[in-house]
């Protein structure tokens, strides 16, 4: 900024008579001076400036000029109110400004679609990770559901397994309710048995 500090800095004047001479139109030396920190205003400010310098030292040594670059007499244009009744009257400084203000717009909308762009392709890969979880949680789904149905079905085996071991249970009950009686006279009548073999046997001795 030491060289375009200020819009009165002959350095600076030189630097956009510079630009003049070697061609650039006014429009790029304004992106120029903005890229470097002046404000559109400042640097076309300056730039009508070094038109006018180029203007006066094409009086005294006459040259041949840029037609974009036409020397100016007097003071930069300001803006004038419209005519009654005719046709608005542009600025050629304003008309610059704004194509400068155009440019930098469009520079900021295509990084803004660049970002859009990125944001996009994000939400596709997550939207197919979803899809995958999706998937992922439906199979565990019906693993669970198979799972589910075949401990039921144990369950029930289990169940019809204990109905019946409880049907021989009461089966054997009834058995031995039947067989008990007649087994414990047949025990009562072999101790008897035994105790007469062992008394028979001591009178003998």
């Amino acid at each position: 900024m030491a060289l375009f500090g200020q819009q009165k800095d002959s350095g600076g004047i030189d630097e956009v008579v510079s630009m003049i001479n070697k061609g650039m139109t006014s429009d790029q030396i304004v992106q120029e001076l903005v890229s470097k920190g002046m404000t559109p205003q400042q640097a076309m400010a300056l730039v009508n400036q070094a038109e006018v310098t180029v203007g006066s030292s094409s009086e005294q040594q006459p040259q041949q000029a840029s037609p974009q670059f036409a020397p100016q007499s007097g003071p930069p244009p300001t803006s004038m109110p419209p005519p009654p009744g005719g046709n608005v009257m542009i600025n050629p400084q304003t008309e610059q400004i704004e194509e400068v203000a155009e440019a930098i717009i469009s520079e900021k909308w295509k990084e803004l679609v660049k970002d859009f762009n990125r944001l996009e392709t994000s939400r596709s890969q997550i939207e197919g990770r979803l899809d995958k979880l999706e998937v992922a949680q439906e199979d565990l789904k019906n693993q669970f559901d198979k799972l589910h149905t075949a401990l039921l079905g144990k369950i029930g085996e289990y169940d019809q397994s204990v109905v019946n071991l409880e049907a021989e249970i009461k089966a054997m009950e009834k058995i031995f309710q039947k067989i008990l009686p007649a087994f414990t006279d047949d025990v009562a009548e072999l101790s008897q048995i035994v105790g007469k073999l062992k008394q028979d046997k001591k009178e003998n001795s």
